[in-house]
Order: C-alpha cells, then sequence, then structure tokens
C-alpha cells in the first residue's frame, strides 16, 4: 500500500523548503547532460502523442521551472512510485522516464517495454490517486532528467497549471 497523497505532498513540501544540496562539478556536467537528452524525448512526445491521440487535448507549454506547488505536487507523485528500474542505480545521471500510471521510475531501455495498468486503476488520477475520475487531463512533464507523464485529474490538473478548455 503506498502513503496517502497528503503525506506524500507535506514531505515534497518540506524537501523543497528544505532544497537540495550542492552536487559535485563532474556529477553535476552529467545530471546536464542528463537533462538535455530528456528535453529531446520531451520534444518528441510533444509533436507524436498529438498525432497518436487527438482527441486527447494535448497542450504543450514550456516552463523554466513549475511553480512551488506545481513541483509539490509532481514530486508527492513521483514518491508514489514503487518500482525503480535497477539500471538507474548504476552508472551516472542518465535519462529517467516517470509513468506514474504504473508507478514505475525507468530508464530509457526499460521504459519500452510494453506495459498496460491493471484495468481496475482505469479511474484513478495518476497524481493524488483519488478514484472515481471521469474526465482526465493528459500531461508529460520535463524536471532535468526527469520525464514524468501520467493523467490528472481536473483538480490536480489545475494545480499542475495543466487545465485546458475542453473541446466542445
Amino acid at each position: 500500500m503506498t502513503t496517502p497523497f497528503s503525506t506524500r505532498l507535506a514531505l515534497a513540501q518540506r524537501m523543497i523548503a528544505h532544497g537540495p544540496r550542492p552536487l559535485p562539478g563532474h556529477v553535476a556536467d552529467q545530471l546536464g547532460a542528463a537533462s538535455s537528452d530528456t528535453r529531446q524525448l520531451h520534444d518528441r512526445i510533444g509533436v507524436v502523442m498529438p498525432l497518436l491521440q487527438p482527441d486527447r487535448h494535448w497542450r504543450q507549454r514550456v516552463d523554466a521551472a513549475p511553480a512551488s506547488g506545481a513541483w509539490a505536487y509532481l514530486l508527492a507523485a513521483l514518491l508514489g512510485c514503487t518500482t525503480i528500474c535497477p539500471h538507474l542505480r548504476k552508472g551516472g545521471p542518465q535519462p529517467a522516464i516517470v509513468r506514474l500510471p504504473l508507478r514505475l521510475i525507468a530508464c530509457g531501455r526499460c521504459s519500452l517495454i510494453i506495459r498496460r495498468p491493471p484495468a481496475d486503476e482505469a479511474d484513478r488520477c495518476d497524481v493524488c490517486g483519488a478514484r472515481g475520475i471521469e474526465v482526465f487531463h493528459p500531461f508529460a512533464v520535463r524536471l532535468g532528467p526527469l520525464l514524468i507523464a501520467g493523467d490528472a485529474c481536473s483538480g490536480c490538473a489545475d494545480e499542475l497549471g495543466i487545465v485546458g478548455e475542453a473541446a466542445s
């Protein structure tokens, strides 16, 4: 069982308030390279997903950094991931694809393995975990070397700043 979203959100807010530790120069360089690779993946998603699923109302927005509330929601969603690819623990920083519906953080190689979320999870928000959701807002967000993708309920989408007008 995963920790409740409210607990993860409180932890995320404390982590953001505390701030990151400084990184050694060589790690910062590797992190920059991984972030550049992830930006390319995100750009591809921005082109391909609207073509594959035009009825999902994809929007593209580029922010240098998300607002602290949005960052806290994304970090809380990440803290709900229960599986981390072992390849991410080896070697230096590399792009990590976060598949929120599967609660999975994977390297580029492992992210190519086709897995579908359980059918009984189809009404669950991938961010806060709320059940009974009928209208979702799909998103893919790049934060450094992380590419985070999923479907958000209206409340989370509003907090993330991704709410768009629904088509008539």
